[in-house]
């Protein structure tokens, strides 16, 4: 199953149709506020097994927005549930004014991920 995620102009899209220069929704945890991250590059990387966390499917190192202004790696987060199959992780480099570089992975609970 694929990511989903909010490009400004396109909607809700498979990360796989995202483009280099798509404006992708983002957060910035500082200000509390969503906005939008130029992709600068892109690239997809093949995992194992990975974990499920509020519906989203991830590799173990995906950095996760774990709440009360920390971020951790997928495989530490409690409530996640572990998945023995392999999947791909679509890589988003982003352009940042805020020093901030991460993403929503769209859906009924979205999910930060640092990008």
């Amino acid at each position: 199953m694929s990511w989903m995620l909010n490009v400004k102009g396109k909607g809700h899209i498979p990360a796989e149709q995202v483009q280099v220069g798509d404006l992708v929704q983002g957060f910035n945890v500082e200000k509390g506020k969503d906005v939008f991250r130029v992709v600068i590059r892109k690239n997809v990387r093949p995992f194992m097994s990975g974990y499920r966390i509020n519906g989203h499917f991830v590799s173990p190192l995906t950095q996760v927005w774990g709440g009360g202004k920390t971020w951790m790696l997928a495989f530490k987060v409690s409530d996640a549930l572990f998945v023995d199959g392999a999947g791909e992780n679509v890589c988003l480099e982003l352009k940042s004014h805020d020093g901030e570089h991460n993403y929503w992975l769209a859906g009924p609970t979205p999910l930060l991920i640092r990008g």
